[in-house]
């Protein structure tokens, strides 16, 4: 079964992307973070779209796969640990690049790294009774994948929050900026965008993108990726995986 349905008309420039792992709350491993990856590049190519990120089951998403992670623990596998961290940063790095309108659609709760989707995407639209949770630092996991876009998004309060690893709910996420629009119906949104609307959305993205600060994302993602692995290996030898254990 795959973990990513990508779905789309000819009649339509939108395009739906579901997380499809419901039986593990959309926690991302290897291979569902691959499949998105692939979903994205193949989207690169297309222009003047809507992509709409959304989720089946009772959870948008769980973050990482931790059973995964407390196995590469396990096995004292760093080199796992860091792939499976650095594969995080080049998801965000390539949904954050489309040239595409992208918006996800946050109908459950959110935890840990799949906040990241939500701060690379353009447009986050959330109904009013879900959570956030940024959870990693409290279960001993660096968020350093997440933060470049947490931070583009929402500025400088994005650390306290991680340190803080604060919940949000929809009214202060749209606060601080991190939530765009708060509504029962993700329909009302997409009422609002013409075709005109869309393709203004579109080109003045690629020309925002020209202004944005500069980092060398490849760089900072085998950073993250190593202070990740290395610190998993410190919570999960504290005991903080023991319910994920194999």
């Amino acid at each position: 079964m795959s973990h990513i349905v990508c779905s789309s008309s000819a009649q339509s420039s939108v395009v739906d992307i579901f997380l499809n792992r419901p039986e593990k709350c959309n926690a991302l491993n290897y291979s569902m973070l691959e499949e998105l990856l692939v979903c994205l590049q193949k989207l690169s190519i297309c222009r003047e779209q809507l992509i709409c990120i959304r989720a089946k089951g009772d959870v948008f998403c769980a973050g990482l796969d931790l059973k995964q992670v407390a196995g590469y623990c396990a096995d004292g596998d760093r080199v796992r640990l860091r792939s499976l961290n650095q594969l995080v940063g080049r998801v965000l790095e390539a949904l954050r690049a489309l040239n595409n309108w992208v918006v996800v659609m946050v109908e459950k709760p959110v935890y840990g790294g799949g906040i990241g989707l939500l701060a690379a995407a353009d447009y986050v639209v959330m109904v009013p009774s879900v959570t956030l949770h940024l959870s990693e630092l409290r279960i001993g996991l660096i968020p350093g994948q997440i933060y470049p876009y947490l931070y583009e998004k929402i500025g400088p309060c994005a650390q306290n929050l991680l340190v803080m690893s604060k919940t949000l709910d929809a009214k202060k996420a749209f606060q601080v900026g991190l939530v765009q629009m708060i509504t029962d119906s993700y329909d009302d949104y997409i009422k609002t965008l013409t075709e005109v609307h869309l393709k203004g959305h579109c080109v003045f993205k690629s020309l925002a993108q020209t202004m944005l600060p500069s980092i060398e994302l490849q760089e900072w993602q085998q950073r993250a990726a190593n202070s990740f692995a290395d610190q998993a290996m410190v919570a999960y030898e504290s005991g903080y995986f023991a319910n994920y254990s194999s």
